[in-house]
């Protein structure tokens, strides 16, 4: 269970413009982008996740990095409701 600490708006869907973007931000740090029809009444909330996470040879969660002047990148962790 991930508590939801923050839900911003952000930009209309591109390819279905009844959808738009939220950014969901959880207690740990973590985020999660998904389209809503509508604002997810979310906030202070716990829900439920699954997460999946690629490590490498050495047991470590793999780094990803997204753009060149990506410096430090972060965890490759996907978040699925």
């Amino acid at each position: 269970m991930l508590k939801v600490i923050s839900v911003e708006k952000g930009e209309q869907d591109k390819k279905n413009d009844k959808r738009t973007w939220y950014k969901i931000t959880f207690e740990n740090g973590w985020e999660y982008s998904a389209t809503f029809t509508e604002k997810p009444n979310w906030l202070n909330t716990e829900r439920e996740f699954l997460i999946t996470e690629e490590y490498d040879d050495e047991g470590n969660i793999k780094i990803i990095k997204d753009k060149k002047s990506d410096t430090t990148g972060k965890e490759k962790r996907k978040i699925l409701f």
